[in-house]
């Protein structure tokens, strides 16, 4: 008689930080593993592995057996991923051989219960295409890309993702963060998660002499190419992103406004072939700034430049390393935006630029929704 090799994996449930598993732990070499999570919170699978070998991973939920493959593709009617409850006990258990575990690319997710109680707190699966709609009040969306698949291109992300459009009313706040949020999502805002604003808080003498803020919002955001494992959007208001599972090789863009804010991320393991952005032309002084966070493996380079002359310079090398560095100019001209480096893997960054047709006052360190 054929014997089948089981792995089997206890989980126990008690106070937990959310986490993210990846299916290629679950190995039957490992033997048996426990792992903590929150009774009552929700579990979502992220996967573009095949429904053959999903299948072959069982879930079983207080006695209920669920087969992995039966999470994939389901939402709810607003798009997001329609979770599982998790209650008193979970086990996991697996007939694929170990040669077939190691190179699936999905993972679970798995949230605290006060993420899973909360009817503004969504999870989207980039499978294909995702639309985000939130009308009103604070809202979180987590990200969860899927493996992207091979291309033609040396430099593709292993995951990615291509936000199309970002729409907000003027009294709508949004952010985008890296990873996954803790329980402290509300108020999070953490610097080294925290990769781009909208609207950016700006500081500036009113007529009396007196410094206020003001909030710069920007109508035009530039595609946002996210190749994260997985990240989230803080956003209180009205909004409507798009998202599709598409890789754009641009290494040269031009931005599609006078006034206008991008985000371009490269994750540590990624490569990252030098990228200009190239502004439209504008005679009038601007206000252009970038906001970094750069831990690099060797020389990154983020410049601003007008015909050839810096105007902006940032330089970051494995000595000066940073979680997050804000600069900008004011009644400067700038021709284009570079991020150079004389290595394909310069390491893990992050930066928010923007340029702004005319003279506004100096950028607070602190934007806040």
């Amino acid at each position: 008689m054929k014997c089948i090799p089981i792995f089997f994996c206890l989980f126990v449930f008690c106070s937990a930080d959310p986490q993210i598993l990846y299916l290629t732990q679950f190995t039957i070499a490992n033997g048996q593993s426990t792992f903590a999570y929150e009774k009552g919170s929700n579990l979502y699978l992220s996967s573009s592995d095949s429904t053959d070998v999903l299948k072959n991973i069982i879930l079983t939920i207080d006695g209920q057996i669920i087969p992995l493959d039966t999470l994939r593709d389901v939402t709810r009617d607003d798009g997001s991923q329609l979770p599982l409850k998790l209650g008193d006990s979970l086990t996991i258990s697996t007939t694929n051989s170990n040669d077939i575990t190691s190179k699936l690319t999905g993972f679970i997710y798995v949230s605290t219960a006060k993420q899973a109680n909360d009817e503004n707190f969504s999870v989207y699966v980039i499978q294909n295409n995702i639309k985000i709609m939130k009308t009103s009040g604070q809202s979180t969306s987590v990200i969860l890309n899927t493996a992207y698949g091979v291309t033609q291109h040396s430099n593709t992300p292993f995951r990615t993702s291509l936000v199309k459009k970002i729409e907000q009313d003027h009294s709508a706040k949004l952010r985008i963060y890296s990873d996954i949020p803790y329980d402290n999502y509300t108020y999070d805002d953490t610097p080294w998660k925290s990769l781009f604003y909208n609207p950016i808080v700006f500081e500036s003498l009113n007529e009396n002499g007196i410094m206020e803020d003001t909030e710069m919002f920007f109508n035009n955001i530039e595609h946002i190419q996210m190749s994260y494992v997985s990240w989230y959007i803080l956003s209180s208001g009205n909004i409507n992103v798009i998202i599709e599972k598409l890789w754009m090789n641009n290494i040269e863009t031009t931005t599609t406004s006078l006034n206008t804010t991008g985000l371009i991320v490269n994750a540590a393991d990624a490569s990252s072939i030098n990228i200009t952005v190239d502004f439209l032309n504008n005679p009038n002084p601007q206000t252009l700034g970038m906001f970094v966070k750069c831990q690099p493996t060797d020389n990154i380079d983020f410049i601003f430049s007008n015909n050839g002359q810096d105007v902006l310079h940032a330089h970051f090398n494995t000595t000066f390393p940073e979680t997050g560095i804000l600069e900008w100019k004011v009644g400067k001209d700038a021709t284009k935006f570079q991020i150079l480096s004389s290595q394909m893997l310069p390491g893990a960054y992050s930066v928010q630029y923007f340029v702004i047709d005319g003279v506004i006052g100096s950028l607070t360190t602190q934007p806040t929704l």
